[in-house]
Parts: C-alpha cells; structure tokens; sequence
C-alpha cells in the first residue's frame, strides 16, 4: 500500500474525515491532466479517480499495459 492509498483508506476513513477531505480535492482539480501523451477531462464530482490523477497517484502499470492499445486523434 502506498502512502495516498494509505491516507485515503486508513486515516480518512471516518465519513466526516472523508467527506471534509473529498470536498477539498474537488476545489483542486483542474479541467484536465496530461497522462503521458493523453489529455484526460477530469470528473469534477469524482474526487477519488479525478484525484488520483490530477495528483499523479495513479496505477503506472495499468497506464503502460493500456498505452499501446489506445488509439490517439
């Protein structure tokens, strides 16, 4: 386990810890990220995928497994 996964599945598991901190990563993220070579939109009301992104604590290995097979415009 890693230190956000460990932070956002231990220390904020409280509703109202996790509630508190879901609210402050919404007010953080941006419109979009950049993920190697691909823009992803991100959803402003899912804190917890849109988050791990926007903050590059994302899988790296489902991303190099999936790279190849995505098609870009």
């Amino acid at each position: 386990m890693n230190l956000p996964e460990f932070v956002y599945t231990v220390l904020l598991k409280p509703p109202p810890l996790r509630l508190a901190a879901n609210a402050a990563i919404k007010t953080l993220l941006p419109k979009t990220v950049t993920v190697g070579e691909a823009i992803v939109w991100i959803n402003p009301n899912d804190p917890v995928v849109s988050g791990a992104l926007a903050f590059r604590v994302f899988e790296r290995d489902e991303i190099s497994f999936f790279s190849p097979t995505l098609v870009t415009t």
